[in-house]
């Protein structure tokens, strides 16, 4: 799966994903293309059990890629 989050306000924030299922495996942050690239922006983000937090700047799109556990 593949989501898509952006800060819309000007300011840094913190935001949590949750997600049903506790097998958040690989997150990988990829282009709008959705394609990983080494030149990206590095995008602070923690998985810990069923919720991935990650931190933007103010304006940021950022875009995951998710895997499950396998």
């Amino acid at each position: 799966p593949i989501v898509r989050v952006y800060e819309a306000l000007g300011s840094r924030t913190t935001a949590t994903l949750t997600f049903l299922r506790d097998d958040v495996g690989r997150v990988a942050v990829v282009d709008l293309l959705e394609d990983e690239r080494d030149d990206l922006p590095d995008v602070p983000l923690v998985v810990d059990g069923d919720s991935v937090t990650l931190t933007l700047t103010p304006f940021q799109i950022v875009t995951l890629r998710f895997a499950a556990r396998s």
